[in-house]
């Protein structure tokens, strides 16, 4: 049977695959955590053992081999009724999946945020991260267990923090600042440690007139980086401070 090409695997959030508009059942939490491994490793065989590893580790059940190939034997036949049975591939002891047929909405942020970076126009690449971000529907693979799973819940939340962190800056460029303020307030919140929403946050907040609450907001997180981290706030957060002290204000590179 010929192989379909429009089935659309999304995992920028609980993973669901799409068939000729048709929603397709990946099983169980453990099944959709094979079916997550081989994505990982599209286009090569990844052996056995390191299936079962990837899902239970030391905590193996008895005859791991034959619960993964029953796995994968499932995987197959709700691929089969769109032609898609053929994308998983084996050798003894090992399984490969064939990107080839899937588009994967990963694969869409990651290039529509590499294309943002690229743009030089400032609404064109905020329109960019737009249809990046919207790509998303939660946490990446919710609900998937495995080392592989976690690894890339980890990869992709770090992409997206990335991609928000250039979003939010080309805002402050068309002149979103309040709005800006407040957003960046809420995902430092979530992302304690990660220095450049401060600098996001404190360029927001002396944009939008608040000279005051941004120097105090400055007094604040360096406090907390000594008290917590016994660290001083990195360069580019004190350039922001001096510039806030200067009067002036621009993005910090």
């Amino acid at each position: 049977m010929k192989l379909l090409r429009n089935a659309r695997l999304t995992i920028l959030g609980p993973p669901v695959l799409t068939c000729a508009g048709a929603r397709v059942d990946l099983g169980t939490p453990q099944q959709q955590a094979v079916a997550t491994v081989l994505l990982a490793n599209a286009g090569s065989y990844v052996p056995l053992a390191r299936l079962v590893d990837d899902l239970w580790g030391p905590s193996a059940p008895s005859g791991p081999g034959s619960v993964v190939r029953t796995y994968v034997s499932r995987l197959r036949r709700v691929l089969a009724p769109f032609g898609l049975d053929q994308a998983i591939k084996s050798r003894p002891g090992c399984y490969l999946l064939d990107p080839v047929p899937f588009a994967v909405d990963a694969e869409e942020f990651d290039s529509l945020s590499t294309a943002a970076r690229r743009e030089p126009g400032v609404r064109a690449a905020k329109r960019l991260l737009d249809d990046a971000l919207a790509l998303w529907s939660g946490t990446a693979l919710a609900g998937v267990p495995g080392e592989t799973a976690e690894r890339e819940r980890s990869r992709l939340s770090r992409l997206r923090l990335d991609a928000v962190e250039d979003w939010l800056w080309l805002r402050i460029e068309l002149g979103e600042h309040r709005e800006v303020a407040a957003g960046a307030r809420l995902l430092i919140d979530e992302n304690r440690w990660e220095e450049p929403l401060y600098e996001i946050y404190l360029t927001a907040l002396h944009r939008s007139g608040r000279r005051a609450e941004a120097l105090a907001a400055y007094r604040s997180t360096r406090e907390l980086f000594s008290r917590e981290l016994e660290v001083v706030p990195g360069p580019r957060l004190q350039a922001v401070h001096e510039e806030i002290l200067a009067g002036v204000s621009r993005r910090a590179s």
